[in-house]
């Protein structure tokens, strides 16, 4: 939590006060760093309250079964991929570095778009058709997408680039569609094209982790609606990945990463 707050040193594992200071920063308000998980009281009925931990961190221990070998893939609104490196590294563009445990790191790329660019074609599709009833297109997107797959083939979906919100690097930068002839000019092509387009940026951030920790995962886990609820971009993204993905049984995966983390404290 700590170094959400920015201006800090994740190497050291403290507050970068002397620069803070030099800013003309007051830095008598920032609390102590504390570098495990810890209760901080109970209320008056008893109940007890713990320090709290990050969103990616907790959703990342409610998802992974093993934190070592485990790429996270996570599909909401947004879309953001996850690997821990028991190293520090000096990242850079679109992935960063974020504390996870005592001893490790988790290198993490977030999309700025990312599921939400699905959802966005799934209104695309419903002011087209001039559907106002507000009835969701989402599984005759699917089937189309399946169908145009089993019919064309991988290599005839159209290529699309789903940075619609640009990119932390570049926010600028918006997305593409290309990729489009007569022979593949169907619905189902744009709908398979959109998901691959989500899935390629976050492969994109992975194999710049791959780079950066010199190790790959040999697991691969999923998380969030447009994970939970498509299963064909389960089966795209275990393609790409080349690993079979395995899906966490709770649906509120950061709730459930602290409250495992608040068990662990209180059973000690």
């Amino acid at each position: 939590m700590a170094a959400s707050w920015g201006c800090f040193d994740l190497q050291r594992q403290e507050f970068l006060y002397e620069a803070l200071k030099h800013a003309g920063v007051d830095t008598s308000y920032l609390p102590e760093v504390r570098k495990g998980h810890f209760l901080i009281g109970k209320t008056r009925d008893g109940v007890p309250v713990m320090g709290s931990i990050g969103d990616n961190q907790a959703s990342l221990f409610g998802s992974v079964r093993d934190l070592e070998d485990t790429v996270l893939l996570n599909v909401g609104t947004g879309s953001q991929i996850s690997f821990v490196s028991e190293e520090f590294v000096e990242c850079g563009g679109s992935v960063e570095l974020r504390p996870c445990t005592e001893s490790s790191y988790i290198l993490v790329g977030a999309s700025l778009c990312g599921g939400r660019a699905y959802a966005m074609l799934e209104q695309f599709y419903r002011e087209v058709s001039g559907t106002d009833s507000g009835a969701k297109m989402y599984s005759r997107m699917q089937e189309q997408a399946e169908d145009f797959l089993e019919k064309y083939g991988k290599e005839a979906v159209w290529k699309v680039d789903t940075a619609f919100s640009g990119t932390r690097s570049d926010p600028s930068r918006r997305g593409m569609i290309t990729g489009i002839g007569v022979e593949n000019f169907h619905p189902g092509a744009l709908t398979a094209g959109v998901i691959c387009g989500i899935l390629d940026e976050l492969h994109e951030q992975y194999e710049q982790m791959c780079k950066l920790t010199g190790k790959k995962a040999t697991r691969l886990a999923g998380s969030g609606n447009g994970i939970r609820r498509n299963p064909l971009m389960r089966k795209l993204a275990e393609e790409m990945f080349g690993m079979p993905m395995y899906v966490s049984e709770y649906e509120e995966e950061a709730a459930c990463g602290a409250a495992l983390c608040a068990g662990k404290v209180l059973t000690k």
